[in-house]
């Protein structure tokens, strides 16, 4: 889980479920994840692949699956 704000992390998944509640992160997640939830807001998320991605924040980008 990602609760901090304007941070730059890699974390891999191993099947993992993440989420992001922090505020204008850069977050780049490797491998298969599980569920991805996205909270927080004008955050940049990176995902090589995920089982689903929920994002109920604002202005995040998400690259990947």
């Amino acid at each position: 889980m990602v609760t901090e704000n304007d941070q730059t992390h890699t974390f891999t998944c191993n099947g993992n479920p993440v989420t992001i509640n922090g505020n204008s992160n850069t977050i780049t997640l490797l491998g298969t994840c599980g569920a991805v939830t996205i909270r927080g807001n004008n955050n940049r998320v990176s995902i090589q692949s995920a089982a689903s991605v929920t994002n109920t924040g604002n202005n995040n980008t998400i690259v990947g699956p």
